[in-house]
């Protein structure tokens, strides 16, 4: 599949103005982070796109059986409290609804019909899920998607660079690597990792969280 019709290109959701070496984790420019940020998300990505059938929605109670976690840690990220909502329904993973088979007290949740999912049901590549599945690996790719000047970084330079411990970055580069974000290069002194910015998965990184953003920002919107 190939991920080139969204408005919004590569290179703008995914980048800061060129010499910045700080960014916050709740920029909406590193959405894609945030969508795989806790375990509990991650699993509930996992089964609206295996589990949910297409239409038809779900109560609290059985997602959170379904996906292992508790009652709290879902409604967490999904609608923490009545007119709050949380990052599943906010970039567009599940969509909610109130007086469902008249029980008007008891929301419930479906697959969402968005962007979002579209994409994520589309790619065939690495399970993001577990490419984003520690902290480190999230701040990785934030790093080079925000410094991506076509410069090649040591772990000793990305640990100083970054909010990174030296041995959390060596033992979670690999996954970057071998899902074809970086590209791995020995040299005379040590091994340098360079973003792939021509690569498949970083393309498709562009465009989903240039999806995320716009279904956050609707609801910003609304």
């Amino acid at each position: 599949v190939t991920h080139t019709e969204n408005a919004r290109t590569t290179t703008e959701c995914c980048t800061m103005s060129k010499g910045s070496k700080k960014y916050e984790r709740d920029d909406l420019r590193m959405a894609v982070t945030q969508l795989f940020e806790t375990e509990t998300q991650r699993r509930i990505i996992t089964y609206t796109l295996d589990e949910m059938e297409d239409g038809e929605w779900y109560r609290t109670g059985t997602i959170a059986d379904d996906v292992g976690k508790s009652r709290n840690a879902v409604t967490d990220v999904i609608q923490p409290k009545e007119g709050v909502i949380g990052p599943m329904i906010r970039f567009g993973v599940v969509e909610p609804k109130h007086n469902v088979m008249n029980m008007p007290n008891i929301p419930h949740y479906k697959k969402a019909d968005s962007p979002v999912i579209d994409l994520l049901e589309q790619w065939n590549g690495v399970d993001l899920t577990e490419l984003f599945a520690t902290t480190t690996a999230q701040q990785l790719f934030a790093f080079f998607a925000f410094e991506q000047d076509d410069e090649a970084y040591s772990l000793n330079q990305i640990r100083h660079i970054g909010p990174f411990g030296f041995n959390a970055v060596k033992q979670n580069i690999g996954l970057l690597v071998d899902s074809g974000l970086l590209t791995e290069e020995d040299t005379a002194r040590t091994t340098v990792y360079r973003l792939d910015t021509s690569s498949a998965i970083y393309q498709f990184l562009g465009e989903l969280n240039a999806a995320i953003m716009e279904s956050a920002e609707s609801y910003e919107r609304s």
